[in-house]
């Protein structure tokens, strides 16, 4: 297994992306990126209109992320021609501006947008989130309060009729 630094770039308006990746085979790996910034203009642009070069080889991990932390930096994340959105190599962690940008494009993601509108996207997304439990509703379900505060909160909302239905049916 080899780790490599990339570098992809969109074509049509010269942003890239940096990242690190691990494979058994560099050269047949079509792996280009990840990120939500990234897969909404992977899936904006078109897969084609990206390109992958691989700019470091590390025969381990730790090399690799040391690579990937000085290069994708918090100076680095900060511009504006590049999708990262936090400092990579593992150890890095999100400033508050770093928030803010990445909170902002989620807000603005038209395909985010588009997709949400799609009834089907958003039955794959429940079902896959059936039966879990996240820690903030672990917070709302110890104390009553919250609960009473967000039924007042909510009572008198019209709901679409796909979601009186599936109300009912749980």
């Amino acid at each position: 297994m080899k780790y490599y630094i990339y570098k992809t770039t969109n074509l049509i308006n010269g942003k890239i992306y940096i990242g690190l990746h691990k494979s058994e085979n560099i050269e047949t790996d079509k792996y280009i990126g990840t990120g939500w910034a990234f897969t909404d203009a992977v899936n904006k642009y078109g897969r084609e209109n990206f390109k992958r070069e691989i700019l470091f080889e590390f025969d381990t991990l730790e090399e690799a992320n040391a690579k990937e932390y000085e290069l994708v930096n918090e100076e680095f994340v900060n511009r504006d021609d590049n999708y990262n959105l936090r400092t990579g190599g593992n150890v890095g962690t999100m400033s508050d501006e770093t928030k803010k940008r990445l909170s902002e494009a989620l807000k603005n993601s038209e395909v985010r947008k588009e997709m949400m509108a799609d009834p089907e996207y958003r039955k794959r997304i429940s079902e896959r989130q059936k039966g879990k439990s996240h820690p903030w509703q672990d917070k709302i379900n110890k104390n009553p309060e919250k609960i009473r505060k967000m039924a007042e909160k909510h009572r008198g909302m019209k709901r679409s009729e796909e979601t009186c239905n599936e109300v009912q049916d749980h």
